[in-house]
């Protein structure tokens, strides 16, 4: 079988990209012959509403859609990947679908397949999880919530190892039998962990944690065509800064509160 794939979505190597990239790797697996167009890389103008392909039957419009239509006509399936924008496939899509106007006819019989790369997948997967419940609506809401909550989650977490850090020091120290302490270790360690929280904070800057906090966009940017440890590596630096914060911070307010209550009992003491 001749199948066509039209991706619409406007990034290059994003979720609609591995989606296709998937699908065409079966369908060649399965011995069929693939094509994949993505709408991005052509020069494809929005439809002028002058119904002259009702007369002729070809769109008086001489751009590369003009290929596009044959090779709709010509296969035996056709695939379109969008992402999800506003609720709705992409721009670019809708214009496809919009110029398909002269060789409607030629679709019928044909077997068609819609993919859609959704950003939301975790409120999808609740819906289809708990069908019970027969959740309806208010799917822009959950995804910002959605968005936020998966973010400050990470930073309470993070926050929280570092209160119980002192714990995960000592069960290290017991591991590794470190008895004695070592004036190398308590200057190398603080050291070493303030280069990490400082690579963690403009990694946070440069990737806009603040912003998916405090709800300042609709979606969450992904650069697909960075390195995948580049990404975990960021996110590591980011935990490990947060955990310094808490550790760092409860060790300085105790020796406060410590020389707090030495410094009253001194004087309390003189006063007897």
């Amino acid at each position: 079988m001749n199948v066509l794939i039209v991706n619409g979505s406007p990034r290059a190597k994003g979720n609609s990209d591995l989606l296709c990239d998937e699908f065409i790797r079966g369908a060649r697996e399965a011995g069929h012959r693939v094509e994949k167009i993505s709408l991005r890389e052509n020069d494809v103008h929005p439809c002028r509403a002058c119904y002259a392909c009702f007369k002729t039957g070809a769109c008086v419009q001489k751009d590369d859609m003009t290929v596009i239509l044959q090779k709709v006509s010509d296969c035996d399936v056709l695939v379109l990947a969008s992402p999800t924008y506003f609720l709705t496939m992409s721009g670019q899509m809708k214009i496809f679908i919009d110029r398909l106007l002269p060789k409607w006819q030629d679709l019928s019989g044909k077997e068609a397949y819609v993919m859609i790369g959704l950003m939301v997948s975790g409120i999808l997967l609740s819906n289809h999880v708990f069908a019970f419940m027969d959740l309806h609506g208010g799917m822009s809401f959950a995804r910002l919530l959605h968005m936020a909550a998966s973010h400050w989650g990470f930073v309470l977490m993070a926050l929280h190892l570092g209160l119980h850090w002192g714990m995960f020091v000592a069960l290290a120290r017991k591991a590794l039998r470190l008895r004695r302490p070592s004036r190398i270790r308590q200057v190398l360690l603080p050291v070493l962990s303030g280069g990490i929280a400082a690579y963690g904070a403009t990694a946070l800057i440069r990737r806009d944690l603040l912003t998916y906090m405090l709800v300042r966009t609709q979606f969450v940017f992904l650069d697909f065509s960075e390195p995948v440890g580049l990404f975990y590596l960021d996110y590591l630096a980011m935990m490990e800064m947060f955990i310094a914060l808490a550790y760092y911070g409860m060790r300085l307010v105790g020796n406060w509160a410590g020389k707090s209550s030495g410094k009253s009992l001194v004087e309390r003491r003189g006063k007897l």
